[in-house]
C-alpha cells in the first residue's frame, strides 16, 4: 500500500501538476479555483459550484506551488510579473494572480477546462444549447463568409460554440487563428495557428494588435480571435474604408467581356434602391488588380458597400494624381527600410511616402477593331487620331471625341488637349494599360483645356528605393566605386534612377552573396522582383483634410486584397476578411456601447461590416441543473444615420417556459433574403429556395443528432460530405447508412 500512496504522488506531482492533478482528471469538472487560503471550489456540469476538501491552508505553501507550476509551464512568476495566463499540459486555461500585494486574500488562481476533443455542433444540440435549425442558419452563413460575435458573460460557453461553428466554414478556407491561450480547434488543414506573446517589455511582446494587423497580409478567408478586448477590435472591421464618388475604376463584365472605366460612385449606386446605405454582395463583374508578383489582373467582385461621412482626406500625388478618402482606408505604398508593398491608413500617410502604380506591358488587353494585340510605337499609336477612337469607344463605349482638338509632339512625349475631363482620364488609364508613362492636368476651373501627357515608359525608379541597397552594401563592406548609381546620386540624390543601373548594382552584389547576411539578400530579392513587375511610384505631394458630406464607396476583392483606383490609377487596400470572435457582453446595446467607446473606438457607421451577433448565457433548467443557452441571435442590418443608431433584428430567441428556440419566420431573414439569396443568384421570386435549403440543411443536422454522431471530427466528415454532393443527397445516404 505504501508502494502505491508513493507511486501515487510521484506521478501527481512530478508527471502530472501537483495537488490539482485529480481535478484536471475529472471529466465532470469545468472550473478549478483558488481563492486564496482555504480550500479550492468547483463548477460541476451537474451539480454547479462545489467546495472540496483541498486546499491551501499556508501562505508560504500557496505561492510555492503557484511558482512551481508556472515553471513548469514555461510562464515565470515573480512579485515583479504577478499576472499570469496560461495554458496546462491538458489544454485547460489557467489564470495565476500571485501576491496578497495585489490580491489582499493572497495568490489565487481559476483553471477553466477545455475538452480534449470540443464539442460538436451535434454535441450541443443534445445538450440544448440550441437547436438544428440555428445550426443550419450558421452553416449558410459561415458557409458564404460572414463576421459575427458570440456573446455572453463569464462562463457562458462562448468558446465552446465558436468552437463547434467553425466546421461551417468552406474546407478549402485558410484560416488564421489568434488567441491570448490555446483554446480554438481548427479542423481545416490550411490553418494558421497564432498566440499572442506577454514579456513585460513593449519591445518583444506580441500583442493581438500586431498579430492581427499581420493576419490581414497573409490573405486568410477567415480570421478566428479568441476574444476582442481593445483596440484590435478596429482591426476586425477594417472593410469599411472607402473613397470618394469620382474615383474612377476599371470594371470588367464577366459575362459579355465588357471593360468600362467608371466612378466608382456610379457603379456601387445602381446596387441600391431606397436603402440609403450598407453592403450589397455581387457577382460577374470583376476589377483591375495588381496580383502579388506586381502584375496587372482582373479579380473578381465580392460585395460593395456605400456609407456616408462628414469629413475626408484630399491625397495630390506625381503625375497630376489626385484622390479622395477616409482617413481608415489603406493605400499601398513602398515601404523603403524592407523593400516591401504594405498598406497604409491614409491618416498616416506622409509627403514623400511612394504610391504603387502601374505601367502595363501590352498583351493583356486587345484595343481597335483589329485581331491581337499591336507593337506600335508611341507616335505610331497616338498620332493617328482613329486608332485612338477605336481604344476609345472600345472601353468608354461612347464617341467621346472624333479628332484632338490639339495635339503637341515632342521627341519624348506627346500632349493631348481634351476638352471632357472623364474622357482626358480614360486616356490616361488607357496608356497605362499600353505600357506608356501618363500624367492628367485636370483643370476644374474652366481655365483650358485638360491635358493628357504621354511618353514611353522611362523604366526608371526613383532614387529612395535604392537607398535601401546602399545602406546594405556599405554594411557589408563592398565597394562599388565608379559604379553609375554613386555618380548619379552624388550629383541629384532626388532624381529617378534607371533600372538598367539598379540591376547592374544587383549582379555586383550577387558576386559578393558572402558578405551579405539574410536580411540583405531577402532585400535583394524583393529588388529584384520589384524591377521585374509592373510597378511603378508615385510620391505623394500633399495631403488635406476637407469637409465632406456624401457617400464614399468601396469594393471588396478578395482574391488580391487590392483595386487599382484614382487618376493616375494607383492601389487601393481592401481588407474584406470575415472575422469570427468570442466577445464579453449579455446583450446587444452592451455590445455596441463597448465597440463605439474607449479602447475599440468602432466608429457607427462602420458596424455594418458585423453581419450577426450570438448571446449565449449560463442557465438553470428546472431540475436545476447548470445549463448554456443561446438566449438571442440577431441579424445586424447596419448604421441608420436618420436616428444615429444600429439596426439588430432577433432572428432566433430562445423561449425559456417552453424551452424552445423561436425563427422569426420566412421573409423576415436579412442576412438570407438580401445576402445570401443575392451572392447565389436568386432573384426574389424565388426567395423561398432559401428557407426551402435552411429546412434541408436543419433535417440533415438533425438526422446526424438522432443517429448519435456527436464526435467532432465525424461531423466535420459529414460536413464535407455534403459539400462534395449536395445536402439532399448526402441526407439520403445518412439515413441508409452510407454516409461515412
Amino acid at each position: 500500500e505504501f508502494r502505491n500512496v508513493l507511486a501515487y504522488h510521484v506521478v501527481r506531482d512530478k508527471v502530472g501538476v501537483g495537488l490539482i492533478e485529480p481535478f484536471l482528471r475529472d471529466p465532470y469538472l469545468e472550473d478549478i479555483s483558488c481563492s486564496g487560503l482555504g480550500n479550492i471550489y468547483v463548477v460541476h456540469k451537474y451539480f454547479g459550484n462545489m467546495e472540496s476538501n483541498v486546499g491551501f491552508v499556508d501562505e508560504g505553501e500557496l505561492n510555492s506551488y503557484l511558482i512551481s507550476l508556472a515553471e513548469k509551464i514555461g510562464k515565470p512568476l515573480s512579485s515583479a510579473r504577478p499576472i499570469v495566463d496560461a495554458t496546462l499540459p491538458d489544454g485547460s486555461r489557467i489564470n495565476i494572480v500571485f501576491g496578497n500585494d495585489v490580491s489582499l486574500r493572497g495568490s489565487n488562481f481559476t483553471i477553466r477546462r477545455v475538452l480534449k476533443t470540443p464539442a460538436s455542433i451535434t454535441q450541443l444540440i443534445s445538450w440544448g444549447t440550441f437547436d438544428s435549425r440555428v445550426a443550419a442558419y450558421m452553416w449558410m452563413l459561415l458557409s458564404e463568409g460572414m463576421s459575427g460575435f458570440v456573446c455572453g458573460e463569464t462562463a457562458s460557453g462562448k468558446t465552446t460554440s465558436l468552437t463547434a461553428m467553425i466546421p461551417f466554414i468552406r474546407p478549402s478556407a485558410k484560416i488564421v487563428s489568434i488567441e491570448d491561450t490555446a483554446e480554438v480547434i481548427v479542423p481545416h488543414p490550411n490553418w494558421v495557428r497564432e498566440l499572442t506573446r506577454d514579456t513585460g517589455k513593449p519591445e518583444s511582446s506580441v500583442t493581438m494588435f500586431d498579430l492581427l494587423k499581420s493576419a490581414l497580409r497573409q490573405r486568410p478567408n477567415y480570421i478566428i480571435v479568441g476574444e476582442i478586448r481593445g483596440a484590435e477590435g478596429s482591426i476586425a472591421f477594417q472593410a469599411i474604408q472607402s473613397v470618394a464618388r469620382e474615383t474612377p475604376i476599371l470594371i470588367k463584365e464577366v459575362r459579355t467581356g465588357r471593360v468600362r472605366l467608371v466612378r466608382i460612385g456610379d457603379f456601387v449606386d445602381k446596387f441600391f434602391n431606397n436603402d440609403p446605405e450598407g453592403k450589397r454582395y455581387i457577382s460577374g463583374y470583376e476589377v483591375l488588380s495588381l496580383s502579388k508578383s506586381g502584375e496587372v489582373v482582373w479579380a473578381p467582385i465580392n460585395y460593395v458597400l456605400r456609407h456616408k461621412v462628414s469629413e475626408i482626406y484630399e491625397i495630390t500625388y506625381e503625375n497630376g494624381g489626385r484622390l479622395r478618402t477616409t482617413g481608415s482606408h489603406s493605400v499601398f505604398v513602398l515601404d523603403l527600410e524592407f523593400m516591401r508593398i504594405v498598406p497604409k491608413p491614409v491618416s498616416r500617410l506622409r509627403e514623400g511616402d511612394l504610391l504603387v502604380s502601374f505601367v502595363r506591358n501590352p498583351g493583356m488587353f486587345r484595343y481597335g477593331k483589329t485581331k491581337g494585340s499591336q507593337n506600335l510605337s508611341l507616335r505610331e499609336l497616338l498620332m493617328r487620331p482613329m486608332t485612338l477612337w477605336f481604344i476609345m469607344t472600345s472601353y468608354y463605349d461612347t464617341h467621346a471625341f472624333k479628332t484632338l482638338e490639339s495635339l503637341r509632339t515632342t521627341k519624348d512625349m506627346i500632349t493631348y488637349y481634351v476638352g471632357n475631363g472623364e474622357v482626358a482620364i480614360t486616356v490616361g488609364w488607357i496608356a497605362r494599360l499600353l505600357g506608356f508613362e501618363s500624367s492628367i492636368i485636370i483643370r476644374e476651373d474652366g481655365g483650358g483645356p485638360h491635358e493628357v501627357r504621354v511618353s514611353p515608359p522611362k523604366d526608371e525608379i526613383p532614387s529612395e528605393i535604392v537607398e535601401s541597397l546602399l545602406s546594405h552594401v556599405q554594411s557589408a563592406g563592398i565597394s562599388l566605386n565608379g559604379c553609375d548609381l554613386i555618380q548619379v546620386l552624388s550629383v541629384d540624390p532626388s532624381r529617378k534612377v534607371s533600372k538598367d543601373v539598379v540591376a547592374d548594382v544587383i549582379n555586383l552584389l550577387k558576386e559578393s552573396l558572402g558578405k551579405l547576411d539574410y536580411d540583405g539578400l531577402d532585400l535583394l530579392s524583393r529588388a529584384e522582383a520589384i524591377l521585374r513587375s509592373d510597378l511603378t511610384f508615385l510620391k505623394v505631394e500633399r495631403i488635406s483634410k476637407l469637409r465632406y458630406e456624401d457617400f464614399v464607396y468601396d469594393i471588396s476583392v478578395p482574391e488580391t486584397e487590392l483595386f487599382l483606383g484614382g487618376s493616375p490609377p494607383v492601389a487601393l487596400h481592401n481588407t474584406g476578411h470575415p472575422v469570427l470572435s468570442t466577445f464579453h457582453a449579455s446583450d446587444i446595446d452592451t455590445l455596441i456601447q463597448r465597440l463605439t467607446n474607449n479602447p475599440i473606438n468602432i466608429p457607427k457607421t462602420n458596424i455594418g461590416a458585423l453581419n450577426f451577433a450570438w448571446f449565449q448565457s449560463a442557465v438553470y433548467t428546472r431540475e436545476g441543473f447548470l445549463a448554456r443557452k443561446l438566449v438571442k441571435l440577431y441579424e445586424v442590418i447596419g448604421y441608420y444615420p436618420q436616428n444615429d443608431s444600429i439596426i439588430a433584428i432577433p432572428v432566433f430567441v430562445w423561449d425559456p417556459v417552453n424551452n424552445k428556440f423561436i425563427f422569426s419566420g420566412r421573409g423576415t431573414s436579412y442576412l438570407l433574403e438580401e445576402k445570401i439569396a443575392v451572392m447565389r443568384g436568386i432573384p426574389r421570386s424565388r426567395v423561398k429556395e432559401v428557407y426551402d435549403e435552411l429546412e434541408l440543411r436543419a433535417s440533415f443536422i438533425n438526422e446526424l443528432v438522432e443517429r448519435k454522431i456527436f464526435d467532432y471530427w465525424d461531423v466535420w466528415r459529414a460536413i464535407i460530405k455534403v459539400g462534395e454532393v449536395g445536402v439532399e443527397k448526402a441526407l439520403n445516404l445518412l439515413r441508409n447508412g452510407a454516409l461515412l
